[in-house]
């Protein structure tokens, strides 16, 4: 009594009680069977609901991954066979729109190449054409000129040869007007005379 006293009254210590003795381990394949047991009394019915749940879950998530996996590719296909036709019908066209162009490009070259042709052989023509006009009119000039020279000659020559009739025929007429006067003189002195003796 006193020994428990004296034990209850320290301070930095716990009471002197007698507890029960520790119960002896059971082995542990025997405990983990317990739990199994337990927990599949317990939890069984809805963990073989949750793992049903979850297998069709499953299933159905693998199966509809294969589907959309499918329609995918399905997709991807289609796409692939329209990207595809749409390149083909592009590169046709492209192509198409080339051989056009060049096509045009050759006819275009072909017709100013004949237009060209055309200009130059025009140019050509006209000039000797131009050529020829002025070879004929310095012709026709020198021959104008040579013409005119002549004319211009004859008439200075007949200018002249007229010139000198009208001379001798002056100097005729003032000798006719004089031998006149002296005829008129003589008469009016007869005449004169022919009164006187009368």
């Amino acid at each position: 009594m006193s020994d428990h006293m004296d034990n209850s009254g320290w301070d930095g210590g716990t009471p002197d009680v007698l507890l029960p003795p520790a119960p002896t381990p059971a082995p542990r394949e025997a405990e983990s069977g317990n739990v199994d047991k337990i927990r599949d009394i317990l939890f069984g019915a809805q963990m073989r609901d949750y793992d049903r749940r979850f297998s069709g879950l499953e299933e159905r998530l693998l199966q509809e991954a294969a589907a959309l996996r499918e329609e995918v590719a399905q997709r991807l296909g289609a796409t692939e066979q329209f990207v595809r036709g749409e390149l083909d019908a592009l590169t046709a066209r492209l192509s198409a729109e080339q051989r056009d162009r060049t096509q045009a490009v050759r006819e275009t070259t072909d017709a100013l190449t004949n237009v060209n042709r055309e200009l130059s052989e025009r140019i050509a023509a006209l000039a000797e054409q131009t050529a020829q006009h002025h070879r004929e009119l310095r012709q026709a000039m020198s021959e104008q000129q040579r013409a005119l020279t002549d004319e211009g000659s004859r008439r200075h020559q007949e200018l002249t040869a007229a010139m000198r009739r009208e001379g001798n025929d002056l100097r005729n007429a003032k000798i006719d007007r004089t031998a006149l006067a002296g005829m008129f003189a003589e008469l009016a002195h007869r005449l004169s005379n022919e009164g006187d003796g009368r």
